[in-house]
C-alpha cells in the first residue's frame, strides 16, 4: 500500500502538518489531533482512502505512518554522518546527500536536531555542583540536558562529540 504512495508527495503533506512533527507546536502531545492529521494525510494520498472500511483503514495508516519514519530516521542518519564526517576533518570520505534532504530541511527546526554544544558548560556546573553538594558514595549520569539518567560509578556529561568524566 505505502508502495504506491509517492515519497515527496508524503514529505510534503507532513511538513504542511507541523502537529505530526514539530515537537514545539502546542498539539505535538495531542494523539487525536495527529490522528485526524495522519488521516487527512491518508486521503490526500490515496483516493479510495475514505470508502475502504475501518480494519482496511487502520492497516493503510500503520504502512502510511512506517514509511514517513522510515524516510525521517533515514535522514536524520544521514545527517549524523554528515556531521562526523565534518568533525573528523578527513575530507577524503565523501558522504553522499540523503536523496530527500532538500525536501526535509523542514525537520531541522526540531530540537532533538540542532546542535546541543551550548549547553556543555551548564551541565560541567551542574555535576560540579552535584559533586560538591554529596558526600555518598553514588554517583548519577547526566544527560545533555542536566538530567539524571542512571546510576553509574562516576559522573558523565555528554553532548554531542564532548565527553567529561570527573
Amino acid at each position: 500500500m505505502a508502495n504506491n504512495v509517492d515519497t515527496e508527495l508524503l514529505i510534503s503533506e507532513v511538513e504542511k502538518r507541523g502537529v505530526i512533527w514539530d515537537t514545539s507546536n502546542e498539539y505535538y502531545k495531542d494523539k487525536n489531533k495527529k490522528n485526524a492529521a495522519w488521516d487527512e494525510i491518508c486521503s490526500g494520498l490515496l483516493k479510495n482512502y475514505k470508502s475502504e472500511s475501518q480494519m482496511q483503514k487502520k492497516l493503510i495508516l500503520q504502512d502510511i505512518i512506517s514509511k514517513w519514519r522510515s524516510i525521517r530516521d533515514n535522514y536524520v542518519r544521514s545527517l549524523k554522518k554528515q556531521a562526523e564526517n565534518c568533525k573528523s576533518c578527513s575530507g577524503t570520505k565523501r558522504i553522499k546527500l540523503y536523496i530527500y534532504g532538500k525536501q526535509l530541511a523542514f525537520l531541522k527546526k526540531n530540537k532533538e536536531l540542532q546542535h546541543t554544544d551550548g549547553n556543555l558548560e551548564d551541565n560541567i556546573q551542574k555535576v560540579i555542583q552535584y559533586k560538591e553538594s554529596n558526600d555518598t558514595e553514588e554517583d548519577i549520569e547526566l544527560n545533555v540536558h542536566g538530567t539524571s539518567t542512571s546510576t553509574v560509578s562516576e559522573p558523565i556529561v555528554r553532548a554531542s562529540h564532548y565527553l567529561v568524566r570527573f
